[in-house]
């Protein structure tokens, strides 16, 4: 979405407050389960930028999503990798995973390298590159857990980016009704397939 949303569209209140209660609104998000990300806008990441990036968008991946797992990573050191991002660093730095591409070639970056939250700011910290996934929908973004995320970026409110799990047979239907009730948000949905493609 191009603004935040501050309530949560999986709880009764988060879809009353967005206009999300009706019956049919109510029978449309049945089964369906919403993951959202709060976001720190940066330097476009994407093979579209001439110039190296210096920091892409960040998002904060919830204790939801870093306990459902999933996607592919390149040389997983562990059964879930996204539990990277709740290791402890001995230099005090954010652990952030991101997409192998936006990373090499976008980036310069690997992993075990480092980079600064904000460079205009060194007392902000640094972030260090602990995992990459490969070939994912996640291009042109670093990940970090939520929590870290509230502790770097605490003037950030509200979640700007979503990944949403609905039964195929209810696709369109729920991107449709998203995109009309939340369009003063500016939300579009697209087809993970379609986005990787």
């Amino acid at each position: 979405s191009d603004a935040p949303l501050l309530y949560d569209l999986n709880t009764q209140e988060g879809r009353l407050k967005l206009g999300l209660n009706d019956p049919d609104a109510l029978e449309t998000l049945k089964d369906v389960t919403i993951i959202p990300f709060r976001m720190n806008p940066g330097d476009n990441a994407s093979c579209l930028n001439l110039y190296q990036t210096q920091l892409p968008t960040i998002i904060g991946a919830p204790q939801q999503m870093l306990d459902r797992g999933g996607f592919r990573f390149v040389d997983p050191d562990r059964p879930n990798p996204w539990t990277i991002l709740e290791d402890l660093t001995t230099d005090g730095a954010v652990p952030v995973l991101g997409d192998m591409n936006t990373l090499m070639y976008s980036m310069h970056k690997a992993v075990g390298q480092s980079l600064p939250v904000d460079s205009r700011r060194p007392e902000a910290g640094s972030l260090l590159i602990s995992g990459m996934y490969a070939d994912s929908i996640f291009q042109g973004l670093l990940v970090m857990s939520e929590t870290r995320f509230l502790q770097t970026f605490p003037d950030q409110s509200g979640f700007r980016y979503f990944l949403i799990d609905t039964p195929v047979a209810k696709e369109k239907a729920v991107s449709d009704l998203l995109e009309s009730r939340l369009s003063g948000f500016g939300f579009d949905a697209d087809r993970v397939a379609d986005r990787l493609a």
